[in-house]
């Protein structure tokens, strides 16, 4: 069956069986990691966030700047908590 024009077939448009990962759940996962890093102020989640920016950029590249400048944010907010000391 087609929509579009002559001899397009959309049989492939129907939903696929299984789950897909959303998008959106690395974004969410990398600002959990930052958050537990800065409330913990344990370096080690800081870490754990740049490997979620990769995989944020490899999903979005808008969302993995996002995330990218959030990180930068608490790296810089992580200096001034370990000078503070």
């Amino acid at each position: 069956m087609s929509r579009g024009g002559a001899g397009v077939d959309t049989a492939g448009d129907a939903p696929r069986h299984g789950r897909r990962l959303n998008p959106r759940t690395p974004d969410i996962a990398t600002l959990a990691f930052i958050v537990y890093a800065i409330r913990r102020r344990d370096p080690r989640w800081l870490m754990a966030a740049g490997a979620g920016v990769v995989v944020c950029i490899l999903t979005s590249l808008d969302h993995g700047a996002y995330a990218m400048l959030t990180l930068l944010i608490a790296a810089l907010r992580f200096t001034t908590i370990a000078n503070e000391r």
